[in-house]
């Protein structure tokens, strides 16, 4: 896949989440484990990373109505 349709399916992805919160399943299924990897890489500790990861994620859902791409 090309990065700009990459972008495209994000961003339609995204769209489709506001409108439907079930539909932001499809970014956390996406980028879950390059999060936490990202985290537990500073944090070297499996359960706080998990709490991290998961926070960002629901902030992530919370605002996500404010979100511009």
């Amino acid at each position: 896949e090309d990065y700009k349709d990459i972008l495209n399916e994000e961003k339609a992805i995204i769209e489709k989440a506001k409108k439907d919160p079930e539909q932001f399943g499809l970014l956390y299924n996406r980028y879950y484990k390059a999060v936490f990897i990202f985290i537990h890489r500073r944090t070297n500790d499996q359960e706080c990373s998990a709490d991290i990861a998961s926070h960002v994620f629901f902030k992530a859902l919370t605002n996500l109505s404010n979100y511009e791409h």
